[in-house]
């Protein structure tokens, strides 16, 4: 198995916005299949990245599914 490595949100391939049409403008989201079949609300706003003013941050979520490799 090939792993990459990330270092922040950004450089995830899953990561993704809430639309267009969200009221004030888009989100940056989580769109990981095990983030969003498996937390129990299944809203975007549960999804909502770190962010300062829509753009992404340096931190990744706790809740991030992604493995830990050391």
């Amino acid at each position: 198995m090939k792993y990459i490595k990330i270092e922040n949100c950004s450089q995830c391939p899953h990561k993704d916005h809430s639309g267009k049409f969200t009221p004030g403008g888009a989100y940056p989201i989580c769109n990981h299949d095990k983030v969003c079949y498996e937390i129990k609300e299944l809203s975007w706003k549960t999804r909502i990245l770190p962010n300062n003013n829509r753009i992404y941050t340096n931190i990744i979520p706790n809740w991030c599914p992604l493995e830990d490799i050391k």
